[in-house]
């Protein structure tokens, strides 16, 4: 029988090999894996527990079953199952390298090919080690790492690990930290591959330094989250700077975290040098708000910016100069989602704004206080978004939307433009039936490019109109990306 619970530590090894041919009725065994520990049932014993005492890594220890591969849709292809994920977190809690080494090989997967997804509410030094140790011997593994706590003993194998360059994805949100562990981990923090969210994180001016200078040098790092933290005194200058050379980083997020102001805001100060980000998001601080102008002036012309989102936590934070995100929604070309989670002065900027976005597009969701419009300018806004989506999921996505760019890009449709503008305008609002009407449009481009080559103008109109529903989001106050659906009815379309 095997050992139970509270029996000394055993070790088993896989059958022993045997000479000779079994006999053809024998039953083959299942292998085994080596046990450094104790078992806390015998085989027997375990295929009579409850399916609820079962898990598939004592599935696995006692009764040697290796988890089923999962299908990817897309290749077809085996790939490690989340029971797979459990076992191989199980043997690293428990010390189990051995039989850890017995998963890959008897499931035929190779660690050196492979990624596992450690989620630990709290890495203690046995995980950390056994991880240390794992990666160590297979270079080709890579890890994701979530945990909410980190024992003070763990965080030497978890900066060994980040070093090595395995962690391909870490979430690190730690409670009591030692200044001294922090810099540690501020060290070497930009080499962890992809994703990066901190939280619950007091730097101080020297952790701050190790942090800017790590994520400065980091070329993989594509992902990065502040989450409940501080930069003490020194109010993040140095992680600003650092923040506006990077050149890896895409997306860019603070939440509830406090960054210096000077003249403008440090989150805008980013946006107007870092060229490589394509999201950015801001929830203000407790009890603060964010200048939402600095950043609307840090995006005015950023070269890739795709996506744009700001929450405040005061519930009447109004633009101070609305006039910014006019000018944004005029210039800039790349943004297709913006939020924003303030007010508008008054009614005749809600009616500015929404002109300039009818001018717009590539914006798709814009997401903004209700209350700063009135109820043509939501319909309006509304009509918009709908041409825009249309005119970014349509064949004629490209010449379309050349012919609505004021600015014209050389695209030798000048005196075609606003023939085509005005054609997919007066048939936005019947975009319910969309195969027709893009189809009409489609066809009169063909027309009007032909036309604008050989005649170099071409002057024709059409209008239509229906009626149907619009849709208007407004963002909650803490939050800068939540956000309430309301329909109303909708007007007559007009050109």
């Amino acid at each position: 029988m095997r050992p139970t619970a509270g029996s000394p530590s055993i070790t088993r090894t896989p059958d022993a090999s045997f000479s000779g041919e079994p006999p053809a009725s024998a039953p083959q065994k299942p292998k085994l894996p080596p046990v450094q520990g104790s078992l806390p049932y015998s085989a027997d014993e375990y295929k009579n527990l409850h399916s609820t005492k079962k898990s598939p890594f004592l599935d696995f220890m006692i009764l040697g079953k290796i988890p089923e591969p999962s299908k990817n849709e897309e290749t077809s292809l085996p790939e490690i199952s989340l029971r797979f994920q459990s076992v191989v977190v199980e043997c690293l809690k428990t010390g189990e390298l051995n039989a850890l080494d017995f998963l890959w090989r008897e499931s035929g997967f190779d660690p050196n090919d492979s990624m596992i997804r450690l989620v630990v509410e709290n890495l203690d030094e046995t995980t950390a080690k056994c991880l240390a140790e794992h990666c160590q011997a297979h270079p080709g593994l890579k890890v994701e790492l979530s945990t909410t706590e980190v024992d003070h003993s763990a965080v030497p194998a978890l900066v060994s690990v980040i070093e090595q360059g395995k962690v391909s994805a870490l979430s690190l949100y730690p409670m009591d930290l030692s200044s001294d562990e922090i810099l540690r981990l501020a060290t070497v923090i930009g080499k962890v591959g992809d994703s990066l969210s901190l939280g619950n994180i007091t730097f101080d001016i020297h952790s701050e330094k190790a942090l800017a200078e790590s994520l400065l040098n980091s070329v993989s790092l594509k992902s990065l989250l502040l989450a409940d933290c501080d930069f003490g005194p020194s109010r993040g200058i140095q992680f600003v700077e650092a923040m506006q050379k990077n050149q890896s980083i895409e997306t860019l997020e603070f939440r509830l975290t406090p960054l210096h102001s000077t003249l403008g805001s440090s989150y805008g100060a980013i946006l107007s040098k870092n060229i490589t980000l394509k999201n950015f998001g801001v929830l203000a601080p407790n009890d603060q708000s964010v200048d939402v102008d600095s950043i609307l002036i840090g995006a005015l012309s950023h070269p890739t910016l795709s996506a744009l989102a700001v929450g405040n936590n005061q519930d009447r934070y109004t633009i101070a100069y609305p006039e910014n995100l006019v000018r944004l929604l005029e210039k800039n070309r790349t943004l297709t989602e913006i939020g924003i989670d303030a007010l508008l002065p008054s009614s005749v900027d809600g009616k500015a704004v929404a002109a300039a976005l009818s001018r717009n597009t590539s914006v798709t969701e814009f997401v903004m206080r209700s209350d700063s419009f009135e109820m043509e300018d939501l319909q309006s806004i509304s009509d918009t978004l709908a041409r825009n989506r249309a005119l970014a999921e349509g064949k004629i996505q490209h010449i379309a939307g050349q012919a609505f760019d004021p600015y014209g890009r050389g695209n030798g449709l000048s005196d075609a433009s606003s023939t085509i503008a005005n054609y997919v305008l007066a048939n936005s609002s019947s975009l319910g039936e969309f195969a027709d009407t893009m189809a009409a449009v489609e066809l009169s481009m063909k027309d009007l490019t032909a036309q604008a080559m050989d005649n170099g103008t071409t002057t024709t109109t059409a209008s239509s109109s229906s009626s149907g529903t619009a849709t208007t989001t407004t963002m909650d106050a803490g939050s800068a990306t939540n956000a309430t659906t309301t329909t109303i009815p909708s007007g007559p379309a007009s050109s």
